[in-house]
């Protein structure tokens, strides 16, 4: 269904400033992000699973998580299959990191203009990517003739 095309949307929310010892965490953050968006999930198969719930194939290039129907909120394989997620498929990570400073050193940030430009850029891709995945759910959405939000959402 859906997830399959257009992917697990993943937002991360950083509330770290953009000055001394934060700066380098939201730095690592990023680098974070960019190495997620190569992991693939993937529910496991009803005849196979993982001790603690999850496992990892692949290699550090091209992680798969590998995830029992249970961990993923569901009863059993045939639950996940009927929400459209079928054991053995591949769904791509589309990982969306924002950032916010919220304390005062963010606050000397903005004064100061420290590292601000970069966050901005950081939140203004992260914007488009949010657009990006919502003009696709919404495309796919008009393709199949479906609401792209069910109404009870937009109540």
């Amino acid at each position: 269904g859906r997830l399959r095309e257009l992917g697990y949307l993943f937002q991360l929310e950083t509330l770290l400033s953009t000055r001394g010892d934060e700066w380098a965490m939201l730095q690592d953050t990023q680098g974070v992000v960019q190495m997620i968006e190569r992991v693939q999930l993937m529910m496991l198969p009803a005849n196979e699973d993982a001790p603690d719930g999850v496992a990892l194939r692949g290699g550090a290039h091209m992680p798969v998580l590998c995830f029992a129907p249970r961990e993923l909120g569901f009863r059993d394989a045939a639950r996940a299959s009927a929400a459209g997620l079928k054991p053995g498929v591949m769904l791509r990570v589309r990982p969306v990191l924002l950032s916010q400073g919220i304390n005062e050193e963010q606050s000397v940030a903005n004064l100061m203009q420290t590292h601000t430009a970069e966050q901005t850029a950081l939140n203004e891709r992260a914007l488009a990517q949010l657009n990006e995945f919502q003009a696709a759910a919404e495309a796919l959405a008009r393709a199949r003739g479906e609401a792209c939000f069910p109404p009870e959402l937009l109540r």
